[in-house]
């Protein structure tokens, strides 16, 4: 069973992914089937014993313990066949999955184009391709946060009248501040390649260039921003402090 969220690969019985909590509905399906048909053979029984002779309660019994078990027995083995499927289906594309189509990918910069080929051949976090799932993910932190800032942009461009959110601005120097700090997320504290290393220097760069030029932000109040809590009064004072010398109208969220 293949993670959707971390890609760990792991026993499809299995509740939650082991290495990162992320629930695994095959698992809980599996768990379920397996009470529903425990819990309908206890009743079962009860009604029964309850509402006959015990000689013909235990006949009877008998014939619908064998038809539950019949029927539990069916549904084990139905789902069985669809985990087995399912292994060899993962097994197929993890075959088929090229570490030099990948590398293409890679050296093209076509990280949109690579997060599919990773996913669509069940590989991403896997051994032999995270280099490239390292790429990915701080490609995909790095582009949401432009993505937020270019919102921002947007409104500025606007004809009078727009008005930028405090909450945005605050988002926006809350995501540039955790891809700033290294230590702060898997994505940066356990980079194993030296190409990505170099990609997230580079990546650092131009978002703490990003935040100065949009927000008019000095040195020194970048570095403070970096000793901030999230939910510290100290970042709506950033914040406002930034209106006020850009000239934008503040208004409560």
């Amino acid at each position: 069973m293949i993670c959707k969220k971390c890609g760990y690969d792991y026993p499809a019985k299995e509740l939650k992914c082991p290495y990162c909590g992320e629930v695994n509905p095959l698992g809980e399906k599996w768990e379920n089937e397996e009470n529903l048909a425990r819990k309908e053979t206890m009743l079962t029984k009860a009604r029964v014993i309850h509402s006959m002779p015990l000689y013909v309660a235990d006949k009877v019994m008998n014939v619908i313990l064998l038809v539950i078990t019949a029927v539990t027995a069916l549904t084990f083995l139905v789902l069985a066949i669809v985990f087995g499927l399912e292994g060899i289906h993962i097994t197929r594309q993890h075959n088929q999955a090229s570490v030099q189509e990948a590398e293409e990918l890679f050296t093209a910069e076509d990280y949109v184009g690579l997060y599919d080929y990773l996913k669509s051949h069940q590989v991403y976090g896997q051994e032999g391709f995270k280099k490239y799932t390292e790429r990915v993910r701080l490609y995909d932190d790095y582009h949401a946060f432009l993505r937020d800032l270019f919102q921002i942009q947007q409104v500025l461009d606007w004809p009078a009248g727009q008005q930028i959110s405090p909450n945005d601005v605050k988002y926006v120097l809350w995501a540039g501040k955790n891809i700033l700090e290294r230590e702060t997320g898997d994505s940066y504290r356990k980079l194993e390649y030296e190409e990505n290393k170099e990609y997230y220097n580079d990546m650092k760069q131009d978002v703490a260039v990003a935040l100065l030029g949009t927000f008019g932000m000095s040195e020194e109040e970048l570095s403070e921003l970096m000793g901030m809590e999230r939910d510290s009064e100290k970042v709506d004072e950033l914040v406002r402090r930034i209106f006020e010398r850009e000239g934008w109208e503040y208004e409560e969220d």
